[in-house]
């Protein structure tokens, strides 16, 4: 609804190369995960140029990211320096601010909607229960009747139900 995100997001790609898009570990990663490496479309790829415009249209200083988003970060970054070079220097140049990805649904990979694994904030309240309380929580946990190591671990959950 800002017009002007999707003028930066539209002004951006001017700053990067096709190659440098493909070569993004994050595309990279999603790109495999759908089996669509060989037949990118730039609404694919063009994802990381979009959130550098949301990330640098307001003006953010510090980026809370998992590691998987921060070449996303990195990116706005490159674009904020080239438009302040070519123009007067008006964008502010963002920094990672890396933070811990929550374990997905599956206890495998990260929480990631693209992957089918997450909780919905519109979900209902039996749902969201069913979710949370199937969520892998603890490796020494293996079944329900062993129990979990709450001091000793830095899960989110400790216990199953």
């Amino acid at each position: 609804m800002v017009p002007e995100i999707a003028e930066l997001a539209v002004y951006y790609p001017i700053f990067v190369t096709d190659s440098s898009l493909r070569h993004n570990p994050t595309i990279e990663f999603e790109a495999a995960g759908h089996g669509v490496m060989d037949r990118l479309s730039y609404f694919f790829l063009g994802y990381p140029v979009s959130q550098a415009a949301d990330i640098t249209f307001y003006k953010a200083h510090r980026v809370p990211v998992g590691s998987e988003q921060a070449p996303h970060v990195e990116l706005a970054r490159k674009f904020v320096r080239r438009f302040n070079a070519m123009h007067a220097p008006v964008l502010v140049e963002p920094e990672v601010l890396l933070c811990p990805s929550l374990i997905g649904l599956d206890g495998k990979t990260k929480m990631n909607e693209s992957l089918g694994h997450c909780i919905y904030l519109r979900e209902s309240v039996d749902m969201v229960d069913k979710k949370v309380t199937r969520m892998y929580t603890d490796p020494k946990r293996t079944r329900r009747r062993i129990p979990g190591r709450s001091k000793e671990t830095p899960y989110l959950f400790t216990t199953m139900h």
